[in-house]
C-alpha cells in the first residue's frame, strides 16, 4: 500500500483531525501520483440494468469495496438496487454480488 494512501486511511479514520486541520485535504495535487490502470467491475447491458451511478470505492479491513446504485431506467426508478464488489487486491478477479 503506498505510504500516502496508508496515511490518508489513518487520517480519515480520525475525522476530528480533518475538522481541526482541513489543509490535510486542501492540496491533493501535492501528493505523489502512482501507476494506475482501469478495471471493469460491472458492464451494463442495454435494456437491462443500464443506468448506474453513485459509485464509491474504499478500503476496509484489508479489502477493496466498490458499490454503486443500478437502475433499469433512471436514478428515480423504483426498481433501483445497490450493487457491490469486493477484492483483496486492487486488480481484476473481484467477486460480484
Amino acid at each position: 500500500m503506498p505510504i500516502e494512501f496508508a496515511m490518508f486511511l489513518a487520517i480519515a479514520a480520525q475525522p476530528g483531525k480533518l475538522l481541526a486541520d482541513d489543509s490535510l485535504l486542501r492540496q491533493p495535487k501535492s501528493l505523489r501520483t502512482v501507476a494506475a490502470r482501469t478495471s471493469t467491475v460491472y458492464r451494463a447491458e442495454a435494456g437491462k440494468w443500464q443506468f448506474n451511478l453513485h459509485s464509491y470505492v474504499t478500503h476496509f479491513e484489508g479489502r477493496f469495496w466498490a458499490m454503486w446504485s443500478s437502475g433499469q431506467v433512471d436514478e428515480d426508478s423504483s426498481s433501483q438496487l445497490i450493487r457491490y464488489a469486493t477484492s483483496s487486491e486492487a486488480t481484476p478477479g473481484h467477486r460480484r454480488r
